[in-house]
């Protein structure tokens, strides 16, 4: 739930977006209440997306209140009951793995280039649709501010085995507060892993291939249930070893 987690984050004094939560019923009784609480809340452009979709599905960028109509209809048709508007940020889009239990590891952040105003599944996931530049074209200090800030968030919403969140970096000219800070987007729990997904760029930077990654994954997976006091059933007695086949450490 988009909705709720940044929410979560904001009271953890993370920096989310400012949103609105727009439910179906709303919506159909009176959507002329909604639009006065977007106006109210908000302002144009605004982005208009389903609070509990990934891959960049059903993701609207809007300028107008037709295209505020057009937006909420489509995500509705798609069978969603939830609509979250949300703040337009700017900055430089980034996307970040992450990976661990109990201590996470941020990977090198990877810069999103989008040929439109909204990133595609397209873009995300197929070869040669899109772009990605890891480790995005940022200073060092930069980079260290957004690993640390989404290890932060990773390790403030408990998530465990591996996660990728999307984000915004703002310099001190783009901020609202004057200073440098990550602005963060949503988390992805279970991010895709195709061929051509940014977060096996990423591990490569760390040295592992892209089955090593996938083993990384499977042991962290082991580690999390053998400490989990209400999980039962019976485990390997070892969890597989954390070093790669070149004897490279893992991340």
């Amino acid at each position: 739930d988009k909705f709720k987690t940044n929410n979560f984050l904001k009271h953890e004094n993370f920096s989310v977006p400012k949103a609105l939560l727009i439910e179906k019923n709303e919506w159909h009784s009176s959507k002329e209440t909604c639009i006065e609480a977007i106006r109210t809340t908000l302002s144009f452009p605004c982005i208009v997306k389903p609070s509990d979709s990934g891959c960049s599905t059903n993701v609207f960028k809007i300028k107008n209140n037709k295209e505020l109509h057009h937006a909420v209809d489509a995500i509705i048709v798609a069978g969603k009951n939830n609509i979250l508007v949300e703040e337009l940020i700017t900055g430089m889009e980034l996307t970040v793995g992450v990976t661990g239990n109990d201590k996470p590891h941020a990977m090198p952040p990877s810069y999103a280039v989008s040929n439109k105003s909204i990133l595609s599944i397209e873009e995300k996931f197929l070869p040669g649709a899109g772009e990605d530049q890891t480790p995005a074209p940022l200073e060092k200090k930069s980079l260290e501010l957004v690993k640390k800030t989404i290890e932060q968030a990773y390790q403030t919403l408990d998530c465990k085995g591996y996660a990728r969140i999307d984000c915004f970096y703002q310099s001190q000219e783009e901020s609202s507060t004057g200073k440098e800070q990550v602005v963060i987007l949503e988390v992805n729990t279970l991010p895709g892993l195709t061929p051509a997904t940014c977060i096996f760029h990423q591990a490569a930077e760390g040295g592992l291939k892209p089955m090593e990654f996938i083993d990384l994954i499977i042991a962290l997976g082991f580690e999390n249930h053998q400490s989990s006091r209400s999980f039962e059933c019976p485990l390997p007695q070892t969890v597989p070893s954390k070093t790669s086949k070149d004897n490279q450490p893992l991340l």
